[in-house]
């Protein structure tokens, strides 16, 4: 196997992951529609494909997070949120304050 189908194979498994994982609008997150149309959320991390990373980024309000909590690999970036800080409803992470309005919306419709 060469170089060009070893990063095709594992970039084929991402996407197997990342289209099991929950699928949210901009909306759900309390983000601005501009920001993209499809992402991709789990309890820690919200997954976005390469085609929306730009916009997620600029109107989005991720462009402020740490290359520490985003991973680029294949066509995906995964941005998480920083488990091990101390925030509260005035100082929270981007990545941690999507995912919160996402449960409470879920919560609420499930109400």
């Amino acid at each position: 196997m060469n170089t060009y189908e070893f990063l095709n194979d594992i970039n084929a498994q991402i996407e197997n992951q990342v289209t099991k994982m929950k699928q949210a609008t901009a909306f759900e997150l309390g983000l601005d529609p501009r920001a993209g149309s499809r992402f991709y959320i789990d309890d820690h991390c919200i997954v976005v494909h390469r085609t929306s990373e730009r916009n997620l980024r600029y109107y989005g309000g991720f462009e402020y997070i740490d290359d520490e909590f985003r991973i680029q690999t294949g066509d995906y970036s995964f941005y998480f949120k920083d488990d091990a800080a101390d925030y509260d409803e005035h100082n929270e992470c981007r990545v941690a304050e999507c995912l919160n309005r996402y449960n409470k919306k879920a919560e609420t419709n499930d109400a």
